[in-house]
């Protein structure tokens, strides 16, 4: 089961809410825009997300992307109010986006940190690290995140 399925199956009683949506695509924006650059493939991954869950309009989705490039406090609070499962998946997805141009800069992994900051607070780095090595075959940019 691929990621997309797998955050759909998660949260497939509930569903998630278009705030939960667009929260999770404002952290993929943030991810996106780390480096720099948005690139076609980072947009694509994103709509594929959205195309997964359903709910959230592609065009929604690209104007967020081309809007929201900082984590500011307003969406700190907006991941933090993520039920667990979603913000778990937002974290391995942003990886994913991160890795869509077959390059995870530092600006990217330190975007990612920031994330991992907000969900796993207070958790020792040797079990978040346990954590993200676990999920997708990261290994080559765990090891760059926590070196």
């Amino acid at each position: 089961m691929g990621i997309f399925s797998t955050v759909k199956a998660m949260v497939e009683d509930r569903g998630p809410t278009e705030a939960q949506q667009l929260t999770m695509v404002k952290i993929l924006s943030v991810v996106s825009w780390a480096d720099g650059v948005l690139v076609d493939a980072e947009v694509a991954m994103v709509t594929t997300a959205l195309a997964e869950l359903g709910g959230v309009h592609p065009s929604k989705a690209k104007e967020i992307l081309q809007n929201v490039r900082q984590f500011d406090e307003t969406l700190k609070a907006e991941l933090m109010a993520l039920p667990p499962e979603m913000a778990h998946a937002a974290m391995k997805l942003a990886f994913r986006v991160a890795n869509a141009d077959d390059e995870i800069t530092d600006s990217e992994l330190e975007a990612i940190r920031k994330i991992a900051e907000c969900i796993l607070p207070g958790k020792d780095w040797a079990l978040v690290r346990t954590w993200i090595t676990s999920q997708d075959g990261f290994l080559k940019a765990t090891r760059k995140l926590f070196s």
